[in-house]
């Protein structure tokens, strides 16, 4: 009906791009197969650094001090930037470049590592999940709120759009139920159900009560 007075799908759209600005929505931003896996890749570092920092920090501490301080020292779990440095810093043990490590004790660390589960695969897997978690790409940054005389326009503009639908809705449209679909009309309550008067009833004079009695003879009937 209200089709037939202009009513739109460029006007239902024009509403809710007006209601969108009033309430400050954004849409979603699109999806973006990059930053998914992204997100999984650090899903599962998350889930192994902790574990490998263990075994790490367990076999070195006491059988190859000097090499669990040039790995650990200043490393904590919990974090694709902690996984990146621990990586970077096995690669530089690998080419026998780690500071204070000899090359004989990081031959030995690497086998001790691998011995306890780290091998060279699996540090080339964390590398490459590595590389993936820290390609996410940038979304682009939230809109600022909007300023007060800016939100007082926006509601302007609503509250025109809402004065002159709702006007012509209420003039071409005379039923009610629809009316209250559109939020222009409410359900009526339903009427109480009239109740009768309680009766009150009239308690008897004390005065009525008080019968002379005389000794011996019959009360009366």
């Amino acid at each position: 009906m209200l089709r037939e007075h202009g009513y739109t799908e460029e006007e239902h759209q024009r509403g809710w791009g007006l209601v969108h600005e009033v309430s400050g929505f954004s849409p979603a931003p699109s999806y973006n197969a990059v930053n998914q896996d992204s997100v999984a890749a650090i899903v599962q570092l998350d889930a192994d650094d902790e574990r490998i920092h263990t075994i790490a920090d367990a076999c070195l501490k006491h059988r190859m001090p000097t090499v669990h301080a040039a790995l650990l020292d200043g490393l904590e779990p919990g974090s694709v930037v902690y996984t990146a440095q621990l990586v970077s810093r096995v690669g530089a043990l690998r080419q026998g470049t780690l500071p204070d490590v000899t090359e004989e004790q990081a031959e030995q660390a690497l086998a001790l590592l691998a011995a306890r589960g780290p091998d060279e695969d699996a540090w080339a897997r964390l590398a490459a999940l590595v590389a993936q978690a820290q390609a996410a790409s940038t979304e682009e940054a939230p809109t600022p709120a909007a300023s007060r005389a800016e939100l007082e326009a926006a509601l302007r503009k609503a509250r025109a759009f809402y004065d002159e639908w709702s006007a012509i809705a209420r003039a071409v449209i005379t039923r009610r139920d629809h009316l209250i679909l559109l939020g222009l009309a409410t359900r009526r309550s339903p009427k109480a159900a009239e109740v009768p008067e309680p009766v009150t009833s009239i308690a008897p004079d004390a005065a009525d009560d008080e019968t002379d009695v005389t000794p011996g003879a019959s009360a009366p009937a």
